[in-house]
């Protein structure tokens, strides 16, 4: 795995709703708007997975169940 991913660093909260890290594979900025969880470097284009989990959906991840469905309406995460 590349080790530069491991170096993601979280620079600022901007003041119109979006989280703001370093790329960490060309050091431009990323930009992840609350309202969603993925940003673009505005430098290589990169992708950001911002993705952090709801206590139920931790669960589900550590299931080690060979089999897993997680069933809700929209948004119900």
């Amino acid at each position: 795995m590349n080790q530069k991913l491991d170096e993601l660093k979280f620079l600022e909260f901007s003041d119109d709703g979006y989280r703001i890290y370093k790329c960490p594979l060309c050091g431009g900025k990323i930009k992840v708007h609350d309202s969603v969880f993925y940003g673009r470097c505005d430098t290589c284009l990169a992708t950001l997975i911002d993705y952090k989990p709801a206590p139920h959906q931790v669960a589900f991840h550590k299931s080690k169940a060979k089999f897993r469905l997680n069933i809700g309406g929209f948004g119900s995460g």
